[in-house]
């Protein structure tokens, strides 16, 4: 079937366009996936800062989760 495909006037240079485009779709969603892994993993690096550690050490809380807010703003 491929190779009627080719030697069709109308089905020949389409078959091999998409051939093409197939390897450039992919190496789209290749880079497509690096910069999402990559972005994923820098929000995550961004929130560690913000973990909460009350159930490990109850008399240390650090983060935004912990009941008593320790800072300038606070009434």
């Amino acid at each position: 079937m491929l190779r009627l495909g080719r030697a069709n006037s109308h089905l020949g240079p389409l078959q091999i366009s998409l051939g093409r485009m197939l390897l450039d779709i992919l190496k789209f969603l290749f880079i497509y996936c690096l910069v999402l892994l990559a972005f994923a993993n820098g929000l995550n690096q961004l929130y560690f800062y913000y973990e909460t550690s009350a159930s490990e050490e109850p008399n240390h809380c650090k983060g935004i989760r912990c009941e008593k807010q320790n800072n300038a703003f606070s009434t």
